[in-house]
C-alpha cells in the first residue's frame, strides 16, 4: 500500500500509509482541502515529517509479525541481494514468526528472546547468529520508525563461532575437473572461479567490458543474482581488479571468438547479452545453476565432494600454501579487511609459520 489522496464529497484528503497496526491497513488524514493540489501540497509535507520523525506510529497492538512484514516490505526487498532476501524469508516464515508471529511487540523482552535462541540449539553457531541477525534487524527498525522505544535485543548472549571447516581441493584435483570441461560452455566460468577465487554470481555478472585485454585483468564491480539481476558488489572491497594467469586469458579470447562466430551462426536468434559466460546462444548463465552443475559434475565423475565456494577456498588455500601474503590474498578475494581473511583461513597459517622460520634459519646459519 502507498499514500493517496481521497476525495470525499468535495473535499480532498491527503492519507499516509502507517502500516499494518492491530491487524488492519492504517492510515493518518492530514485534514480536507477544497482543491486536490491543496491536498498534494499537504501530503508531501506530511511525508517530509515522516522522513524527520515528526509523525510518531501509534502501534500500542502491533505484533512482531506485522513489523516483520513491514520490515520485509519496506527495508528488506530495496536494500537486501535476492539470494539473501530468499535466505531471510525462510528464516522468518520457517522459525521468528512461529515464535513470535501474534506476539505484542510491547511485551516481548530480553529473556524471551534468550528462550528463542535456545530452541536454536541444534543449529549450528553461524546459523543462529543468521537468525539473530534478522531479529535484530527487525527490532532496531522497529526503534528508527518510532514503534519501539527501546530494542528487547540488547544484552543476549550468543553462542560463540568455532573455526569454519571445510574442504579444499590440490592442483591435481582442479586440473582433473577442468580436463573433464574442457570443451564445455562451462569451462570458462570454471577456470575464472578455480584460478580468481570468485564467487558464483561475481562469475556470471562478468562483461567483456570489464576484461582489459591490454593489461590483463578483469575488473569484479557487480554480481548476477539467482533471477538474472545484476546487483553491485557488496563491499568497496568487493569491487576489486584481478590480474589473470595466461591460460585465463587464452581462455577468454578463444571464449570471445566462440561467441563471435556463434553470433554469425544464429543471426538474429543469437542474444548479444555482452556476458563473458554465457550459452552457445548468447544468454547469460545463471549462478545457481552453475553450482547445480559443479554439484552434478562432482558426482557423475565420482570426485571427492565439494561446494562450489569451496572452489574459492581451493585457490586461497592454494596461495597461502605457496607464500602468498595474506594481504594479496585477501585483495583477490575482496575481503573486507586481511583479519577476515586470517580468521577464515587460520588452519593453514601455522604450517606457513613452520616455513617461514625454517627458511630464515637457513638463511642465518
Amino acid at each position: 500500500m502507498s499514500d493517496y489522496i481521497r476525495k470525499r464529497g468535495n473535499r480532498y484528503y491527503p492519507m499516509i500509509y502507517l502500516g499494518y497496526i492491530g491487524g488492519k491497513r492504517k492510515y493518518k488524514s492530514g485534514g480536507g482541502f477544497d482543491k486536490r493540489s491543496e491536498a498534494k501540497e499537504e501530503l508531501l509535507k506530511m511525508q517530509n515529517k515522516i522522513k524527520k520523525n515528526s509523525i510518531m506510529i501509534e502501534a500500542d497492538d502491533m505484533t512482531f509479525g506485522e513489523l516483520a512484514e513491514q520490515w520485509y516490505e519496506m527495508h528488506a526487498k530495496p536494500t537486501i541481494s535476492y539470494r539473501a532476501l530468499e535466505n531471510y524469508k525462510g528464516i522468518l516464515n520457517k522459525s521468528l514468526v512461529p515464535a513470535f508471529g501474534n506476539v505484542k511487540l510491547k511485551t516481548i523482552q530480553p529473556i524471551h528472546i534468550q528462550r528463542y535462541l535456545m530452541t536454536l540449539k541444534h543449529l549450528s553457531p553461524a546459523t543462529i547468529r543468521k537468525y539473530f541477525y534478522v531479529l535484530k534487524s527487525i527490532m532496531d527498525k522497529g526503534v528508527e520508525w518510532k514503534i519501539l522505544e527501546i530494542s528487547p535485543i540488547k544484552g543476549i548472549t550468543l553462542p560463540s563461532l568455532t573455526t569454519q571447516e571445510f574442504t579444499v581441493w590440490d592442483n591435481v584435483q582442479i586440473n582433473k575437473f577442468l580436463n573433464i570441461v574442457k570443451d564445455t560452455k562451462w569451462y570458462v566460468p570454471f577456470l575464472l572461479a578455480f584460478t580468481t577465487g570468485m564467487r558464483q554470481g561475481e562469475i556470471c555478472g562478468l562483461k567483456w567490458s570489464d576484461y582489459n585485454t591490454i593489461t590483463g585483468d578483469i575488473s569484479v564491480s557487480r554480481s548476477m543474482q539467482r533471477n538474472f539481476k545484476l546487483k553491485d558488489t557488496k563491499t568497496k572491497s568487493s569491487r576489486r581488479k584481478i590480474v589473470l594467469l595466461k591460460k585465463t586469458k587464452l581462455a577468454l579470447d578463444y571464449q570471445k571468438r566462440c561467441q563471435e562466430e556463434n553470433e554469425n551462426l544464429l543471426g538474429k536468434q543469437y542474444i548479444n547479452s555482452g556476458f563473458i559466460c554465457t550459452h552457445n546462444n548468447g544468454e547469460s548463465i545463471n549462478p545457481e545453476n552453475l553450482g547445480k552443475t559443479f554439484k552434478k559434475l562432482i558426482k557423475e565423475y565420482k570426485l571427492e565432494p565439494i561446494r562450489f565456494h569451496d572452489i574459492r577456498h581451493s585457490f586461497a588455500t592454494i596461495l597461502l600454501q605457496n607464500g602468498t601474503n595474506p594481504k594479496i590474498v585477501s585483495e583477490i578475494l575482496g575481503h573486507s579487511d586481511v583479519q577476515t581473511t586470517l580468521n577464515v583461513y587460520s588452519h593453514v597459517l601455522p604450517d606457513l609459520q613452520k616455513d617461514t622460520m625454517q627458511q630464515l634459519e637457513g638463511i642465518l646459519f
